[in-house]
C-alpha cells in the first residue's frame, strides 16, 4: 500500500499567489494594513509579537477618536519611528498625573510610575483641542505622554482594528 501525495499545479499556486498579493495590494490602498508589536508597552492587551491591524485615520476623521481606543502614532521629534499606545484623555478632558495615579476627569486610576527617569507628574489642565493624552497598559515600561507631553492628531497615522494574538502561538 502506498501513500498517494496530492500535487498542486502550478497555476493553482501561481494563482493564489496573485490573488492574496492583490487583496494585501487592496487592503492597504484602502488604508488597511497589519503591523507586528516589537515592546511590552501595551501588554496586557498587546504582547511583543503580536499583530495588529490598523486602519488609517486620516485629518477630517480625528474627530472620532475616543478613549480606550488604541492608536498608532509617530513618535516625537522628527523621528521615523511607530508606536502603539491607548488613548486615555480626548480635547476638552481635565487630566492630571502623579507618580502612581492618573486622574481625567476626576476619575481616578492607578499606574505604575514612568519607565526611565522621571516620576511622571503632569499639572491638572484641560487638553487643547486637537490634543490628545496617550498612555501604555503597561505603564510601568511605556514611554508615553507623561514623559513625552501631548500628542498632536497630526502625529497619530491609524487606529488599532484587531490585534492577533501571535505571541502565545510562537512564543
Amino acid at each position: 500500500m502506498s501513500i498517494v501525495t496530492a500535487r498542486m499545479p502550478w497555476r493553482r499556486v501561481a494563482g493564489a499567489v496573485v490573488i492574496g498579493g492583490l487583496i494585501g495590494v487592496g487592503l492597504r490602498l484602502s488604508g488597511v494594513y497589519p503591523m507586528r508589536i516589537a515592546s511590552a508597552s501595551m501588554a496586557p492587551a498587546v504582547h511583543t509579537g503580536d499583530l495588529v491591524v490598523v486602519v488609517d485615520v486620516p485629518a477630517p476623521r480625528r474627530h472620532t477618536l475616543a478613549r480606550g481606543d488604541i492608536v498608532l502614532f509617530r513618535y516625537p521629534f522628527g523621528s521615523e519611528g511607530r508606536a502603539i499606545k491607548r488613548i486615555v484623555a480626548i480635547p476638552g478632558d481635565t487630566i492630571a498625573a502623579w507618580p502612581r495615579q492618573l486622574r481625567v476627569n476626576g476619575r481616578v486610576q492607578e499606574i505604575v510610575p514612568v519607565a526611565g527617569g522621571g516620576d511622571g507628574s503632569v499639572p491638572e489642565h484641560v487638553l487643547p483641542p486637537d490634543r490628545y493624552f496617550i498612555l501604555g497598559d503597561n505603564s510601568g515600561a511605556s514611554i508615553d505622554s507623561r514623559s513625552l507631553g501631548h500628542l498632536g492628531g497630526e502625529d497619530i497615522v491609524g487606529r488599532v482594528l484587531l490585534t492577533l494574538p501571535l505571541s502565545k502561538l510562537w512564543p
